[in-house]
């Protein structure tokens, strides 16, 4: 409705009728407003040439005109509820600061007096959470320059692996797994020296910061890096929230292995092998953050610009690849050294 001074009546929006699903029925023998069930919401009348809902004869007075129209009933609709912040706060169980200055713009009969910033004792014993301090980390320097390491629990799986080592490169996002069957400084040790050895054999890459949980602090484990004036980044006691960047990883590589071995139908023992494929086709999975290229490309093109090698990029050749959990049949020696070939008559 709009109220027009000097104007003989209010007006109403027909559009904004609509929009609440009614509809004007000029039929023959009808002229009234209908709901979309069809019910009659109010009869129309002509008069001064225009369709009018209400006319109200002169008689009535100023005083109850708008006593008539301010006042709420049953049968038109309920007042407004208007209440301070705070007794909303607890008529909605708690909800944070921005919900209640939401609600009045998208709830109906809501009235909030005064701000709307609520504290009780109640939220914060009950919400409490955890403070974790995320510092904003810089990567473009290049790869193999920042790593984060966490290891991961399984079951006891082939070859009495039990536990995944996940390395992951903070610039290009390429992983690299270990596995081991205890979870003890000697065997992360061993992992560890193979990793590095690797990156200065084979990429010239030295690791300048690794990020990981409190294991990588022990002082038989930190040697290994002091050695090679690695700085270690450990994350808070308690606080595992702060390697978020290998935990997400290796959450979603927990999710491809129980994918694939439920496609394939493999028993969990051979979980190891599972990883093993999820992680070289982790690699070489496109990825969102870095432009939809794959952390295999990111890696090996840097280093190719690095180290003098033209080429506009370096994409990993996944022609070979098939679905995991199809059949596949092994060349027996005697076939792969055509013993039965050199026969005429094959064997029975």
């Amino acid at each position: 409705m709009a109220y027009c001074p000097g104007f003989a009546c209010n007006l109403m929006s027909y559009r904004q009728l609509r929009k609440q699903g009614m509809w004007w029925d000029t039929s023959p023998g009808n002229d009234c407003l209908r709901r979309s069930d069809r019910s009659i919401l109010s009869h129309l009348i002509d008069q001064y040439d225009q369709s009018v809902l209400e006319d109200l004869p002169y008689t009535y007075s100023k005083a109850a005109f708008v006593t008539r129209r301010n006042k709420f009933n049953t049968q038109t609709q309920r007042q407004p509820n208007k209440a301070i912040a705070n007794l909303w706060h607890l008529r909605l169980s708690h909800p944070g600061p921005q919900a209640l200055e939401h609600l009045v713009y998208y709830s109906q009969g809501v009235r909030i007096k005064g701000p709307t910033t609520v504290e009780y004792k109640a939220c914060g014993i009950s919400k409490a959470k955890i403070q974790t301090r995320r510092q904003p980390r810089d990567h473009n320097e290049g790869p193999g320059l920042q790593l984060t390491m966490d290891p991961f629990n399984y079951k006891e799986g082939h070859n009495d692996y039990r536990y995944l080592l996940l390395i992951i490169d903070r610039w290009s996002g390429l992983a690299w797994d270990y596995y081991l069957p205890v979870r003890e400084a000697k065997s992360i040790i061993s992992a560890l020296n193979h990793f590095f050895g690797t990156l200065e054999q084979q990429y010239h890459l030295r690791p300048k910061t690794v990020e990981g949980n409190n294991e990588f602090y022990q002082p038989v484990i930190k040697a290994i890096f002091t050695q090679r004036f690695i700085k270690v980044k450990p994350s808070a006691p308690n606080t595992p929230a702060q390697n978020g960047g290998t935990k997400r990883s290796g959450g979603v590589i927990t999710e491809k292995i129980r994918a694939m071995r439920a496609r394939a139908k493999f028993p969990a023992v051979l979980w190891p092998e599972l990883a093993r494929a999820t992680i070289y086709l982790y690699n070489r999975t496109p990825k969102y953050s870095y432009d939809w290229k794959t952390p295999y490309d990111r890696f090996h093109t840097y280093l190719a610009y690095r180290d003098g090698i033209i080429m506009e990029n370096k994409k990993p050749d996944q022609t070979h690849l098939q679905a995991y959990g199809y059949k596949a049949f092994a060349l027996t020696p005697s076939a792969q050294k055509w013993v039965y070939k050199r026969l005429k008559n094959l064997p029975q």
